[in-house]
């Protein structure tokens, strides 16, 4: 990424297209796990047609994603290793995602990988480790709004002293950072796992296919 941003900078500068291009091939990348093994080899390449890209829009290198089949997989089997699970918290991070407690940003805090449905909860439920610590259950917060907010509640909850907190727009809104969506929502509402699962896997995989796929969508 930093020699391609070099050659941007030096031979298209002021060129938005090559940027957009090049973020293109980065989460292509990310959620294709195409560094997962040897790099050698595909680095050079990448540059190379990446730069071929930028001079030909017909010229699409291997690594960027054309059809949205070639990023379909099932979110919530990616737990807490690998590419798509860090690049997943990088689209929270981008998303402008704001801390469920205190509302603002989470750039301003200490913070980690949370459950949003807590461990505690969903063990009392028979859920097995994987299916508790799925991508798709975590989200960035401050570790304080985690350890004396949310603790082992039940998402209804911790759901409804926010709304007491922010309102129910307020809420909703803060909750939208984090792609849970008003599905999403109503599912954490109605503390069904299951259904909150599905609901923000939809809202994930949707952003990935639009930061990845070229031609756009």
């Amino acid at each position: 990424m930093a020699v391609i941003l070099h050659a941007i900078e030096t031979e298209h500068r002021g060129n938005p297209d090559a940027y957009a291009k090049a973020h293109r091939w980065y989460w292509s990348s990310v959620f294709s796990e195409r560094y997962g093994g040897s790099t050698d080899t595909l680095t050079q390449r990448d540059y190379l047609g990446v730069r071929r890209w930028i001079e030909d829009d017909d010229a699409i290198p291997e690594a960027v994603l054309t059809d949205p089949s070639q990023i379909q997989r099932d979110l919530h089997e990616v737990v807490r290793v690998g590419a798509v699970y860090k690049g997943i918290l990088c689209l929270v991070a981008l998303k402008g995602a704001r801390d469920f407690y205190i509302s603002d940003t989470i750039e301003l805090h200490e913070l980690d990988d949370h459950h949003i449905f807590p461990k505690s909860f969903l063990r009392t439920q028979g859920y097995e480790p994987d299916e508790r610590n799925t991508i798709l259950n975590r989200t960035l917060i401050s570790s304080d709004t985690n350890r004396n907010f949310i603790r082992d509640k039940h998402p209804s909850e911790y759901i409804a002293e926010m709304e007491a907190r922010h309102g129910v727009l307020g809420t909703k809104q803060i909750l939208q950072t984090h792609f849970i969506d008003e599905r999403a929502y109503h599912a954490m509402k109605d503390d069904n796992y299951p259904a909150f699962l599905n609901a923000r896997e939809a809202a994930i995989a949707g952003e990935i296919i639009k930061r990845c796929v070229y031609p756009p969508p």
